[in-house]
């Protein structure tokens, strides 16, 4: 996708994948198929609009998505099957939420500059899931974090300039620093299913475990009240 949006989320019917386009400019979408050694590989773009992708829940799936200027929405959840996920991304914005018992292994999500919202509200990891978020400009916020009680997780954070926030509510502060942090769950070595999440930031800053709207209510206010 050259500019525009993309929304990824799983379908109750019993279907392979659907595409849906919508579009203001000239310029025709393009839909390939392959398949190779039993694996089916669909490959779409397009130069501006909206790209709606539905996936069913009896497929396994490995996605990339490339975008050089808009924004993403993805919804993963135990009804849809994406093991490996890269979304790489010039300059715009995304959102990815992780509800269920996902059964990701790999989420690379890359952008040059933008922001990233992590939504993590999984009840369970199937094995050992990685997450690496990696901006060059911009800010990451990972909402405060819903997982089963067996589920590990560790994050480590890194901003080369700039600062970061976080809330150590149900984890140990293994590093603390103005651009580092490390937290880790109390069952992190011991747990079987984990979730690690690595954040790199170039130049901006990262809110974790907790809300940007928690950070509003903590500022001082510009001006008295009146009245």
């Amino acid at each position: 996708m050259e500019t525009g949006g993309i929304e990824l989320k799983a379908s109750d019917e019993n279907l392979v994948y659907m595409l849906g386009f919508s579009r203001k400019a000239s310029g025709k979408p393009t839909v390939r198929t392959e398949v190779s050694d039993g694996v089916l590989t669909v490959s779409t773009s397009a130069v501006s609009g909206g790209l709606e992708i539905l996936l069913g829940r009896n497929y396994v799936y490995n996605i990339d998505i490339f975008i050089r200027s808009g924004g993403f929405k993805l919804f993963l959840s135990d009804q849809l099957q994406v093991e490996n996920l890269k979304v790489m991304a010039a300059s715009g914005g995304g959102y990815l939420s992780l509800e269920g018992s996902p059964s990701l292994k790999n989420v690379e999500l890359s952008l040059g500059n933008g922001g990233v919202v992590l939504d993590v509200k999984a009840e369970d990891f199937k094995g050992q899931s990685n997450m690496a978020v990696s901006i060059d400009s911009g800010g990451v916020i990972v909402k405060p974090l819903k997982l089963a009680s067996n589920v590990g997780c560790r994050i480590k954070v890194k901003v080369e300039s700039g600062g970061l926030s976080f809330k150590p509510e149900n984890f140990t502060v293994v590093e603390s620093a103005k651009n580092a942090c490390e937290l880790k769950t109390s069952n992190y070595e011991s747990a079987v299913n984990r979730l690690n999440i690595l954040v790199s930031i170039g130049k901006g800053g990262a809110l974790i475990n907790q809300e940007l709207a928690d950070i509003i209510k903590q500022m001082p206010q510009a001006y008295p009240r009146m009245g």
